[in-house]
């Protein structure tokens, strides 16, 4: 079954379509939409911008594949070489390139054919390109042994119809075979023989400085990629400056080094690195308006300051003063940390020497000094980004009122936390958590009868109350409105009642101060209980609902009168989920039950 759909041909039995060009006979232009037909002969006729087609599919047969592909044409470093006499194609160690021309024999029209090569060896994958463009082209090869792949496609989504190799063999370069490296060693031996019997010719010489200086430029380059590397190699700020030092002492003369960092809030720039012939010296800070110090005078100008011979400065440079030392600096440098045409501080060596630094020296330094700034800049970034992430994150854990941690912060601490205590537990410690619900007595009627912005400094005052009450190890949480959790690590369930009895008497104790010199007298009740709520399992009865508990005692005391503590512990650990459970739901017929063991300050 062939499916005629427009100019493409459809082969049910093997799924694969044909295009029909102009090439084979199609040539109506664009296809009307909807104008075709079928006569009752099988003829099939489309219409077009151009006319009338006439399809008579029983005679109609596809081209057979009788195309092959031919290597039309090749180059070797733009000379012509015939490939039928260069197979495999033999590459000499000069070339730079060589390129192949490929066709496909075909008695079809071939603007539609599309081809692929691949040079194994080489290319990872197939290149493709189409009949326009049948060219394919390297350059450089490596040594060795290399296949051309080409092939050719009749269509898209067809196999390929033909495919051609080509053996390429690239020749090694002279520098690259056994024999040239035996031979230079001995040329090496010949020529420091000959050294010894003839001077070197003018022209000889002069060839040998130029690729020494070379040599040495490019061990520069190296060395200085290593320093770029290892400067930038970490954020600490500690470790760009000293690395910085390491770095510019392995190239030159710094008998005397000093970097200093601008601080343009206090006008000041201040000492970070000192050292005197290898010895750490005490850091000197500079006023950044000094017209007298060769660090502000490059810092201000934002360009290096040479000097060569301090003894016989230029004109302008002779109002400048260095630091008094037991010997007499001779020579120095001064060079800028710019950073985004801002300047960070500077880089200074000095020398007992006259004229102490080369020009490739300075050009080192220059390139150092760019590497440290931006080092620098990083690393100061990176600590501005700490900051600023350390105070967001103590932001999102503090209630903004009070001051006091907020419920965020409990509920990162309590993992840290309930596996600390698991630990001490399984070692035999008697430590536990306390957990003392606190809360202001009658706050509500402060908001109706004085307003929010009193009962937002009865908090603030409240909230300072506890902080002074407890211990400085103890966390103090705002948990809600005027509800506040107290965490308090204790070994004994009476350091824990004290603790909640010291707490009552200074909020009953305290005088609230409002706006205007009015003074109120607050009482607070709280509900106290410990995690684990069994000694026996970590496991029974989460943290959370021991913070339930607290809140479950932290009623009793309400409802008792306030102005009083209560204290819920468990009494009956053989089934601490059981306990827990009929706790909170009747903390008094529990008790009764001997479950529970309360304690209270109103007893």
């Amino acid at each position: 079954i062939r499916l005629w759909a427009k100019s493409t041909l459809i082969d049910h039995s093997t799924w694969s379509y044909q295009r029909i060009e102009r090439s084979s006979g199609w040539d109506v232009g664009n296809l009307w939409i909807g104008s075709n037909a079928k006569l009752r002969d099988g003829t099939i006729l489309f219409g077009g911008t151009r006319g009338l087609q006439m399809v008579k599919p029983e005679d109609y047969r596809p081209e057979p594949p009788t195309d092959r592909l031919v290597i039309t044409h090749s180059e070797v470093d733009s000379q012509a070489v015939a490939p039928s006499q260069r197979n495999p194609l033999v590459l000499q160690p000069e070339t730079k390139t060589f390129s192949v021309e490929f066709s496909s024999l075909a008695f079809a029209d071939s603007s539609d054919r599309s081809y692929q090569y691949m040079l194994e060896g080489y290319d990872d994958g197939w290149i493709s390109t189409d009949s326009r463009n049948r060219r394919a082209t390297y350059s450089k090869l490596g040594p060795g042994e290399y296949t051309l792949k080409i092939r050719s496609f009749e269509d898209l989504g067809t196999s390929a119809s033909a495919l051609r190799t080509v053996a390429i063999h690239q020749l090694p370069d002279w520098y690259q075979t056994l024999w040239f490296r035996v031979l230079v060693s001995l040329l090496v031996v010949y020529v420091l023989y000959q050294l010894f019997r003839w001077q070197v010719a003018r022209l000889e010489g002069q060839k040998r400085a130029l690729d020494a200086l070379v040599e040495q430029r490019t061990e520069n380059i190296r060395q200085l990629g290593q320093a770029g590397q290892d400067i930038a190699a970490t954020l600490n700020l500690n470790e760009v400056l000293h690395s910085t030092y390491r770095h510019v002492g392995e190239f030159m003369d710094a008998t005397v080094y000093v970097m200093g960092l601008v601080n343009e809030s206090s006008g000041l720039i201040e000492g970070v690195v000192h050292y005197e012939q290898e010895q750490r010296a005490e850091d000197i800070d500079r006023l950044l308006d000094d017209k007298r110090s060769p660090a502000a005078w490059c810092v201000r100008n934002k360009k290096p300051l040479i000097i060569s011979d301090f003894e016989n400065p230029p004109s302008e440079l002779k109002a400048l003063e260095l630091i008094q030392r037991q010997q007499k600096v001779l020579s120095a440098v001064f060079y800028p940390l710019v950073f985004n045409e801002r300047v960070l501080g500077f880089i200074s060596l000095q020398s007992f020497q006259k004229a102490a630094y080369s020009a490739n020296e300075l050009e080192m330094l220059k390139t150092i000094t760019s590497y440290a700034a931006v080092a620098i800049e990083n690393a100061r970034s990176h600590l501005r980004l700490n900051h600023a992430k350390a105070e967001l994150e103590q932001i999102s854990v503090t209630d903004q009122l009070t001051g006091l941690k907020n419920r965020r912060f409990l509920e990162s601490l309590m993992p840290t936390e309930v596996h600390r205590l698991k630990r001490l537990v399984r070692e035999g410690s008697s430590e536990r958590l306390g957990l003392l619900m606190v809360d202001a007595d009658h706050f509500k009627r402060v908001n109706d009868e004085l307003g929010h912005e009193a009962g937002d400094q009865v908090l603030i005052q409240f909230a300072g109350v506890l902080r002074a009450a407890c211990r400085d190890m103890d966390w103090v949480v705002r948990f809600g409105g005027e509800e506040f959790l107290i965490l308090a690590r204790v070994d004994s369930a009476e350091l824990l009642l004290t603790l909640a009895e010291r707490i009552r008497v200074s909020v009953e104790g305290f005088s609230f101060q409002l706006d205007g010199g009015e003074s109120l007298k607050k009482t607070c009740s709280i509900g106290i209980t410990q995690f684990p709520f069994a000694a026996s399992t970590f496991d029974a009865v989460s943290w959370e609902e021991c913070i339930r508990l607290a809140d479950t005692a932290l009623y009793r005391s309400k409802n008792s009168g306030r102005n009083q503590w209560n204290a819920v512990f468990a009494k009956d650990e053989s089934d601490p989920r059981s306990s827990y459970l009929r706790i909170v739901d009747d903390l008094e017929e529990s008790v009764r039950s001997q479950l529970a063991a309360v304690f209270s300050s109103s007893q």
